[in-house]
């Protein structure tokens, strides 16, 4: 059976002491955790979750530390989502994280947008804007096409004037 997680910390050979500093080493990499109300107590290599958080994802972020980071299989999770604890918190800080995550690109810092300097050195910017109905000159100098808005006879339309 392969394991979810790099065992590096060789918990099998710690103490329980030493199992109770590393999860909560490890859960205080976590910046949305209330470490200080979560209950860590390891008891002949067991350990017991206790204590309460302010909501169920945050409940969740413990558990994956224990058993998927640390990868220890024998715990038990008696923390409880306490809503009173989550009203302690700013309701400001929930809407300047929502904030965050909204003006976070995927791709990393966004590019400074492009200036509209360059206008100038287009001739014909008015026919560049709104394209041309004829296909070659759309081709040939990189501008948009407009399609003819009903059927035409072939051979009955040109630039030409007769």
């Amino acid at each position: 059976m392969a394991d979810d997680f790099e065992n590096i910390y060789d918990i099998e050979h710690m103490d329980d002491q030493e199992i109770e500093d590393l999860i909560v080493q490890q859960l205080r990499e976590y910046p949305d955790l209330d470490v200080d109300s979560i209950e860590v107590r390891v008891q002949g290599g067991f350990v017991t979750l206790g204590g309460r958080t302010g909501t169920e994802q945050e409940m969740q972020e413990v558990e994956h530390v224990v058993s998927d980071v640390l990868g220890i299989r024998d715990y038990s999770n008696e923390i409880v989502v306490d809503e009173v604890m989550r009203a302690e918190y700013s309701a400001a800080a929930d809407d300047a994280a929502a904030a965050d995550a909204a003006d976070a690109s995927p791709l990393g810092d966004p590019q400074p947008a492009t200036s509209d300097t360059a206008a100038h050195l287009l001739e014909n910017l008015e026919a560049d804007m709104h394209g041309t109905r004829d296909m070659q000159e759309a081709i040939s100098e990189g501008q948009s096409y407009n399609p003819p808005d009903h059927p035409l006879q072939e051979g009955t339309w040109s630039e030409e004037n007769h």
